[in-house]
């Protein structure tokens, strides 16, 4: 699965929309456990939230990237794990 489409797929999983405009919080560089039908773990994951809910999950590069300029607050977890 290319990186593009684990970002759309982690969006899916989680109900949310297409993502666009600014994020509350964003949490970068984790170890994701996804909800995700296959479970997938992301090494080096981001989630993007807005509004209390989960815009996107995705690799760090793409989703953390995507975001950093436009999230009100940033959390380097510095490859602690997270449960969405």
């Amino acid at each position: 699965m290319t990186g593009d489409l684990e970002s759309k797929a982690g969006a899916a999983a989680t109900g949310a929309a297409e993502p666009t405009g600014p994020v509350d919080l964003l949490l970068r560089h984790g170890r994701v456990i996804t909800m995700d039908a296959d479970r997938r773990i992301l090494v080096d994951g981001a989630i993007a939230v807005r509004g209390g809910r989960i815009v996107e999950v995705g690799p760090d590069r793409e989703t953390g990237e995507r975001f950093r300029d436009r999230a009100a607050e940033v959390r380097d977890l510095r490859g602690g794990v997270v449960q969405p």
